[in-house]
């Protein structure tokens, strides 16, 4: 048997392990409390042991955070009897114990008392596992349920757990393990929820760099700041990671470290950051509740209450609702918040029309001219509007938050938004095309992360700052070129040398966002102050495609490279050459193959088969749509006049360029012999120059030209590749002597 891989305890990979390690103890008591209660009644059983569970663990690290033994505390209040959970076996009697136990501390705590603060979540709501106890015959399996569960809370890789110093997001680490499983037919299998909605744990050390990485741009900006005046938040907190390491990192900024009873005065700061300065918005109702128990945990007084926390912590789709540049109002009171609701769902169900029904342009025109003329009357409260049960909620911020934003909004948003393939993510395609109607400044096939950005623009103070951690690929993707024109990058930090999550293998920035002032980068993991480097005016790239590119900014100045001098040279797209693309991806499926050294067809040549100034064609495979050529050649039968076109227009002189390199790899077709397949493109020469191209093709594989590639599309660097795309070699600077 294969041993389990051994993870450093409470690294990000330990918290996952050990989350998913409960998770799963779960299985049996979900399936066997299914199979013998919810033929009965409809109850989800897979959220009923979810929520005792969280019960039970939040309870036990309340108690090994000394919050039971307070002071204030009478002696009748005490913990979760440890002899239940540290005993191998568990009886009838411990489980009528344990479950008295945990259902007391439960009501004790939904309902409040004179020396313990009520926590109204619902996980803390007595159920019907509170009371149950099965019958004789099914004991056994049930019991034996019950002590797995507690048998992964006590003890992972073989070691027993010390709650004293459990780190509270597992709490989150458990809830978005949750997302993954599903109760069906009886049977709690697995789905790739969590992977398609972009949610993953974000590993506390992570938070915290980002988070200080904000407030250190924040205080160089001020002589001198009253920390707990700030507002800041969080409009994608999932579990509130975040705002526990904004609690820690202010706690810092506050707090004298040498002070007398300094746990007393942290924990007095703490409970004043989480009521005065901490906001948050998730759009899922139970990461809202954890995060308010976490910072409940966070600040370890037993008698502070989170009545009240849900109106700073609050459940809602943060991209939906109206803004009030949306609705061109001077004043938010104008309209009520029933009224903004009729207006974000009505316009959202409009939008959804105009897309499943495919209008013309003219048609939708029409569309919004009727969808105008019915929101202002909904406005002036002559129409009403009937919500449908497939139209979402919006959440208005103005409405929610009216305070802030009465101060002219946040002064710092801090988070890690989902990050959402737009073409593989598992968001409606009509969401998808709403939020690229409502955000402007955001185009093209983006990331869900890159509208919480544009968002995040519209609730900021004028001075305020943006602190996000996004994909690598943000630095430099077309579709928030508009974005990186209007913002100053304050922080690029971009750890290269780690996978930062313990479940997601991206490469992410840290990125301080603000509307002027100086920048700083680090490719350091946790720099030190020695280790950022200040971007100067030699960093950046003055050339079309690449002013806004913040991933040149940042390689140049992590690299020794000097900046090339491009003075002598134009666009390529000015020059006497032509790009042009390979296959298509209708042309790949619709060309036939064959495998033959000899015959009339096109040579075909995949990306894999070209390295710099050669080609491989007949001496080592080529894979094409999942099989194996070493002649791959295409068949001339029944081609469509478009694709032989194509075909033919390749019979000229060019260069071929494969995509998804290390480095250029680039190959002189002077014959016109290949066809060049997906993931390729073509540069042509208007007059068909051999001698020209051949140029061209020397000055593709110089230096100049490789610290070009990695300075300006490094950014989408996957594994070994760098994906290079028609706008890049449009936009390529050639020499003037090359491009006459």
């Amino acid at each position: 048997m294969r041993r389990r891989k051994k993870y450093a305890v409470h690294s990000p990979s330990w918290i996952s392990g050990y989350a998913c390690s409960i998770v799963e103890s779960m299985k049996p008591l979900v399936e066997f409390h299914h199979s013998n209660v919810n033929s009965k009644a409809d109850v989800d059983s897979l959220s009923l042991v979810g929520d005792w569970t969280f019960r039970l663990l939040v309870l036990l690290l309340a108690d090994a955070r000394g919050m039971y033994t307070s002071s204030r505390c009478s002696k009748d209040i005490n913990g979760i009897d440890p002899g239940v959970i540290w005993s191998e076996f568990i009886s009838r009697a411990m489980w009528k114990k344990l479950r008295d136990d945990v259902s007391s501390h439960s009501r004790r705590m939904f309902y409040g008392s004179e020396i313990v603060g009520s926590q109204p979540q619902n996980f803390w709501r007595t159920s019907s596992l509170d009371s149950w106890i099965p019958s004789k015959g099914e004991e056994s399996t049930f019991l034996t349920s019950i002590q797995g569960i507690l048998e992964s809370i006590r003890l992972f890789q073989d070691e027993q757990i010390d709650f004293s110093v459990l780190p509270l997001e597992v709490l989150g680490s458990i809830h978005e393990h949750l997302l993954q499983r599903t109760l069906t037919n009886g049977r709690v299998q697995m789905v790739n929820g969590r992977k398609k909605s972009g949610t993953h744990f974000t590993p506390m050390p992570l938070c915290r760099q980002m988070v200080s990485n904000v407030l250190d741009v924040y205080r160089s900006d001020r002589e001198e700041i009253d920390w707990r005046s700030l507002k800041i938040c969080d409009p994608a907190m999932g579990c509130g990671a975040f705002l526990i390491a904004l609690c820690r990192e202010l706690n810092l900024c506050i707090a004298d470290s040498s002070s007398v009873g300094q746990d007393l005065e942290n924990r007095k700061f703490t409970h004043q950051i989480v009521e005065s300065v901490l906001y948050g918005v998730d759009i899922n109702p139970r990461a809202t509740q954890i995060t308010m128990v976490s910072l409940w945990l966070e600040i370890g007084d037993i008698a502070v209450t989170t009545a009240g926390w849900e109106s700073r912590f609050k459940t809602g789709n943060s991209l939906l609702g109206y803004l009030p540049h949306e609705l061109d109002l001077t004043s938010i009171d104008m309209v009520n918040s029933t009224t903004l609701s009729m207006l974000t769902e009505y316009r959202f169900q409009m939008y959804n029309e105009m897309v499943e029904q495919q209008l013309t342009p003219a048609k939708k025109s029409a569309h919004w001219v009727q969808y105008q003329t019915h929101a202002q009357q909904i406005r002036d409260g002559k129409r009403t509007y009937t919500r449908k049960d497939s139209v979402p909620k919006g959440f208005h911020w103005q409405i929610e938050f009216s305070p802030i934003f009465e101060r002219g909004g946040f002064d710092i948003i801090v988070g890690n938004p989902p990050f959402v393939n737009a073409i593989r993510g598992n968001v409606p395609s009509f969401d998808k095309a709403f939020y690229q109607h409502r955000f402007q400044q955001v185009t093209g096939s983006a990331d869900l992360a890159y509208y919480f950005l544009e968002l995040s623009n519209h609730l900021i103070t004028l001075e305020g700052l943006v602190g996000f951690i996004l994909p690598k690929v943000a630095l430099g993707a077309p579709s928030l070129s508009l974005i990186r024109k209007t913002v100053t990058p304050r922080v690029l930090h971009l750890p290269t040398s780690v996978s930062m999550f313990a479940d997601a293998n991206v490469q992410v920035v840290l990125l301080v966002l603000g509307a002027t002032g100086k920048c700083i980068v680090s490719n350091e993991v946790y720099p030190t102050k020695d280790q950022w480097i200040e971007i100067q005016p030699k960093h950046q790239i003055a050339w079309v495609g690449m002013e806004a590119n913040w991933w040149s900014q940042f390689w140049f100045a992590t690299h020794s490279t000097a900046l090339p001098d491009l003075s002598h040279c134009i666009p390529l797209f000015q020059s006497s050459f032509e790009v042009a693309s390979g296959l298509i991806t209708s042309e790949f499926y619709e060309v036939k193959m064959l495998d033959s050294k000899n015959g009339k067809g096109m040579k075909l040549l995949t990306s894999g088969g070209i390295d710099p100034f050669c080609q491989y064609w007949g001496q080592r495979t080529q894979k094409f749509r999942k099989r194996n050529y070493v002649h791959p050649r295409i068949s001339i039968k029944g081609i469509r006049p478009k694709l032989k076109e194509k075909l033919d227009r390749s019979k000229r002189p060019k260069i071929i360029i494969a995509n998804q390199t290390k480095t250029v790899e680039a190959y002189l077709d002077a014959k016109g012999e290949y066809q060049a397949s997906t993931a390729t493109s073509e540069i042509y020469h208007q007059h068909n120059s051999v001698e020209y191209l051949q140029v061209l093709l020397d000055w593709l594989h110089s230096d100049v030209m490789d610290t070009l590639y990695n300075a300006g599309l490094g950014y989408n660097a996957l594994g070994e590749g760098i994906s290079m795309g028609k706008s890049f070699l449009l936009n390529l600077p050639v020499p003037n002597h090359i491009a006459d």
